[in-house]
């Protein structure tokens, strides 16, 4: 009962293709901008056959007519994942204590899928905090409470 009242939260980022995009362009889950690898111009979110990108969207570049995925240097780069799913398993990760079992019933990825998704996110935002290094806490009030 309480799992599909916190489902119904995310009803709306989930309704469809253009929804889950939109959600995680505003998260900046996907870039919302674009430089063309060869010209270094801007690209245009530009529409797309299915057969292009399941995404519905491409990145264009005008002037040398160079296109990528829209999941290009994201976490979505590479990963076949639908977003509407991927937004799902989001969600469903970050509630504490849901098993895997009830992850892959509540997403329809199977568990193994799940537990692979999970490895990868945790490297990924490993790998992030190790690029990005940050103190917890002021400094000065760290060495004050040691000293205590």
């Amino acid at each position: 009962m309480v799992l599909s009242c916190l489902l119904d939260e995310i009803n709306g980022p989930t309704a469809s293709l253009e929804n889950a995009r939109d959600f995680l362009f505003q998260k900046n889950l996907l870039k919302s901008s674009m430089s063309c690898p060869g010209c270094n111009a801007a690209m245009s979110l530009v529409p797309c056959s299915s057969s292009k990108s399941p995404d519905g969207l491409i990145w264009r570049c005008s002037p040398c007519k160079k296109y990528k995925n829209i999941r290009t240097d994201s976490v979505l780069s590479g990963q076949k994942i639908a977003l509407k799913t991927f937004i799902q398993l989001l969600f469903c990760l970050s509630i504490k204590g849901l098993t895997g079992i009830a992850v892959s019933q509540m997403t329809g990825l199977s568990e193994n899928t799940v537990s692979d998704w999970k490895k990868y996110l945790h490297t990924r935002l490993s790998d992030w905090l190790l690029a990005n290094p940050s103190p917890l806490g002021p400094l000065p009030l760290l060495m004050s409470a040691e000293a205590a």
